[in-house]
């Protein structure tokens, strides 16, 4: 079971969780001021501080050589996943769109949370957006 933060809910936490291992956005709440390690923790989940730090990203920058679109992109979907559900972000994945254009990125991702309550659905989180990625 996750805890909420400095009035920033478990839920909240598991989408800067996503949006830190799928666009490398660094964890941002308007609730927190500066730069709080606490919240870095939080978003972390069960990886642990740092580890996150490797995103897919990182692992398909090497893209460069033989590699084609197909091998990059079916290399980010797999580290994606991998640290998606073992950071605790999303038990099951339900969606992973992946379009590469050029040099940028479109990722829309959609994954169920674990259960919390027997009598809750559990939460479907939801992050889109694109990123630049390097040749």
């Amino acid at each position: 079971m996750e805890s909420s933060y400095n009035g920033i809910s478990a839920d909240e936490i598991a989408e800067m969780r996503a949006r830190l291992i799928l666009f490398a956005e660094p964890p941002t709440d308007a609730r927190v001021s500066g730069n709080d390690s606490m919240l870095e923790s939080f978003v972390a989940g069960r990886i642990g501080r740092g580890a996150l730090e490797a995103s897919p990203i990182a692992v398909t920058q090497l893209r460069g050589g033989s590699n084609s679109e197909a091998e990059f992109l079916a290399r980010f979907r797999l580290v994606g996943v991998l640290l998606l559900v073992l950071s605790g972000a999303v038990e099951h994945v339900l969606r992973f769109e992946l379009d590469l254009a050029g040099k940028q990125l479109r990722v829309r991702f959609e994954g169920r949370r674990a259960e919390v309550y027997m009598n809750q659905a559990p939460t479907v989180l939801r992050v889109e957006g694109q990123r630049p990625i390097a040749d």
